[in-house]
């Protein structure tokens, strides 16, 4: 039985003190960690039965006490109105009891961008009485998508109500580029912010609670007991309550409770099992210079084991887990770099795998060729994906790649389970090479991507579940980042980003690589024109640290540009359903809706990069000379140009770095000017060697406003703008 624990807490109501019993419910009820399968939508279905599940339970004070209680222990929906918002898109909704639980399933939004990211609506039920006033509102929610979900209170009418949003996706969030929570108020369909969060995390993967406490002209939200924001707003005296999904495709609610005085819900007694439903052949990961990682699962419970050595037929090391368990992960280390590896695996007595061998990581400067495939937004399981796959596994006989990069959108459905989307369709390959996987918005759908950080290993270095992580293959420096959560200027991620471009492991590397999903812009997909929070945040880096190549997905074409020096591929046509094209943008020279995979041959001073189709055909290629100058390892390849970089950060305050490249040595004057043209400072005026270079200029005692930096030198002069906000 689930037990109230009341705790004194004192409340502030209408410009008076109440000392006032708040009952914190802990879990309405539990989901026990048993076995069992995923439905349809990737929901878990546990062995329970309906009934054997208990319901919330409530003491005898809290039932008098009780205006409302709904458990969805029947699947009709009665009492309940379902109201699609208007204009909507990618709908109708999809409200059903399953499991003893509320989905929403449908991934409906209303109005298409801007205006999408302005009201964040799709659809929400109704229920209860126009009378009620003062109350509190409590529900066990979980979201198997990144986007919208949330309470409503005071429901007058569609488009008359408060309500409370919590969204995760930082890309459809609009100004405020990060996860928010939002107590707002919606007149006549027009919203108004009354409060905000812009948080890490908007909600946590599995189940947590939610409650929304509404009396006189005070909002109070809570987060598993805990209050996450409050607003003073006298719109709206009473009103019914209701739950609402927006672009949300498994919004998840249960034990919804409405009562007069106030009880808030604790975090749920619930945790979300991802069950095994498949024997999973292993699969190399993290490939170092030194050590590895090999994973596979069981549908029995056994001990995993590996024999492993440098002959095949001829294991000198046994490896085993610690106990028996159904997942089996083992890290071998003590390896050699640049030496390949024969291994077989055992599930039990039983072999699993014989015969398969991978390559470690060779050291930087060991050897200067080398060759990895790219792939993105590839997890469909359809015929598209598997044709891909062929071409890739006949072109690994001829290109012979070492690793792969994935851009993301390794599950193109919900991100629940990646067996019949991945392991099973690149069985073969996955035991014979790395891949190193970016995190894409659909990875994230099924609990904020916890099955995806389950399946696989990440770096733990620089996030705390390995969401982003820097790696090395040789001269080639990777970087792979994560932009479904805060990347923009001053977020932790940024700063990591920073950090690695300016590592000195970085620094020794002749190539610079960056992956992840978001790409800046995109031709293809009509809805959609590239992430802005990359223009305006990431693309500056690149350009100041001279990266070579980026690689993005979400957009299903394949998209080649350049843009000041780095070049930006699209490569998302490993099986998903192509886009359409939508618009053109200068810088891009090439682009078409094809399913197709990346290769990459790496050469001394040249990198080639083909885009090759499931027939095997080349359907564009480039490639990058490096100069061969020598220059002492750490400074940037010689630029073909003059180059002046924007500044960053921008906008400022009070200072920011300026970037420059000199293809030769030079004579060479970097200046400020304000809007009216006078000067305001000289950074620099002397000799410069070619390479890369950065200046400081601090702005103390300037006016904010826009300003001109200039760069004059031997070869020419260049002028940017930047701003300087007080």
């Amino acid at each position: 039985m689930n037990r109230c624990t009341p705790l004194l807490r004192v409340l502030l109501f209408s410009g008076s003190w109440f000392l006032t019993a708040v009952s914190v419910l802990p879990a309405a009820h539990s989901v026990s960690p048993v076995s069992g399968t995923p439905g349809n939508d990737g929901t878990l279905v546990t062995e329970q039965s309906q009934h054997d599940r208990p319901e919330a339970s409530l003491s005898p004070s809290q039932s008098a006490d009780t205006l409302f209680l709904e458990t969805f222990s029947v699947s009709d929906l009665n009492g309940w109105t379902i109201t699609d918002d208007p204009q909507p898109r990618s709908g109708p909704s999809d409200w059903r009891v399953r499991n003893g639980e509320l989905w929403q399933l449908s991934n409906i939004w209303s109005y298409d961008p801007p205006a999408e990211f302005i009201y964040h609506l799709g659809t929400h039920i109704t229920a209860g009485e126009d009378t009620w006033s003062d109350y509190t509102l409590n529900a066990v929610l979980r979201s198997t998508d990144n986007d919208g979900i949330g309470l409503i209170v005071r429901y007058q009418s569609p488009g008359n109500y408060y309500r409370v949003l919590l969204m995760n996706d930082a890309g459809n969030s609009a100004s405020a580029r990060s996860p928010i929570q939002r107590i707002q108020r919606f007149v006549d369909g027009e919203p108004v912010t009354l409060h905000q969060n812009i948080v890490d995390a908007a909600y946590p993967a599995g189940y947590f609670s939610v409650s929304v406490d509404v009396r006189g002209d005070t909002i109070r939200a809570y987060m598993n007991g805990e209050l996450i924001g409050q607003a003073i707003d006298d719109t709206y005296p009473a009103g019914r309550i209701g739950l609402l999904s927006y672009a949300n495709s498994g919004a998840s609610f249960d034990d919804v409770l409405v009562t007069r005085n106030i009880y808030l819900y604790g975090e749920p007694d619930r945790r979300v099992v991802y069950p095994v439903t498949h024997n999973r052949k292993p699969y190399v990961q993290q490939v170092g210079t030194e050590d590895a990682w090999i994973s596979w699962q069981s549908l029995d419970a056994v001990v995993g084991r590996i024999e492993i050595g440098v002959e095949k037929d001829s294991y000198s090391r046994v490896l085993s887990t610690q106990g028996s368990g159904q997942f089996h992960r083992i890290h071998v280390d003590g390896l050699q770099p640049d030496t390949r590896y024969y291994y077989r695996v055992y599930s039990g007595d039983i072999p699993v795998s014989d015969g398969y061998s991978f390559k470690t990581a060779p050291e930087p400067g060991q050897r200067n060729e080398y060759s990895f495939f790219v792939l993105g937004d590839s997890g469909t399981g359809n015929d598209n994906q598997r044709a891909v796959r062929d071409q890739m596994v006949r072109a690994s006989g001829t290109y012979h790649p070492e690793f792969l990069i994935h851009v993301g959108d390794v599950h193109q459905g919900n991100g629940a389970a990646y067996d019949e989307v991945y392991f099973q369709i690149y069985e073969e390959l996955l035991q014979q090479m790395p891949f190193f996987l970016a995190i894409g918005n659909h990875d994230t759908y099924t609990d904020n991507a916890a099955p995806f950080l389950n399946d696989f290993v990440t770096p733990r270095t620089y996030h705390p579940d390995g969401r982003y992580y820097a790696h090395q293959w040789g001269d080639v420096y990777l970087i792979n980042l994560d932009t479904n959560i805060p990347f923009d200027r001053g977020s932790d991620q940024y700063n990591f980003l920073v950090e690695s471009l300016r590592s000195p492991q970085r620094e020794q590397s002749r190539w610079t690589v960056l992956y992840f999903h978001h790409p800046p812009y995109s031709e293809y997909w009509p809805a959609w024109e590239g992430s802005m929070t990359v223009r305006r945040d990431l693309m500056p880096l690149f350009e100041q640290y001279a990266v070579d190549v980026v690689f993005n997905g979400h957009t299903h074409s394949y998209e080649y540009g350049e843009i000041n020096g780095v070049r930006y591929v699209v490569t998302g046509g490993g099986g998903g359903n192509l886009d359409p094209y939508g618009r053109d943008f200068a810088h891009v020279s090439f682009s078409d809706a094809v399913f197709h995979f990346g290769v990459v041959q790496i050469r001394g001073n040249r990198l080639g990069f083909e885009a090759v189709n499931p027939q095997g055909d080349v359907v564009h290629s480039f490639s990058i000379e490096k100069n061969t100058t020598s220059l002492p390892r750490g400074d940037a390849d010689l630029p073909r140009g003059l180059q002046l970089y924007q500044n960053t950060p921008n906008p400022f305050n009070p200072s920011t770095s300026i970037t420059y490249a000199l293809p030769q040595r030079s004579h060479v004057t970097v200046q400020v000017f304000n809007a009216a043209g006078r000067q305001v400072g000289t950074l620099w005026s002397g000799e410069k060697p070619a390479g890369v270079h950065t200046v400081n200029f601090d702005a103390n005692g300037l006016a904010s406003g826009l300003y001109v930096y200039r760069l004059l030198s031997d070869q020419g002069m260049v002028s940017r703008s930047m701003l300087l906000i007080r």
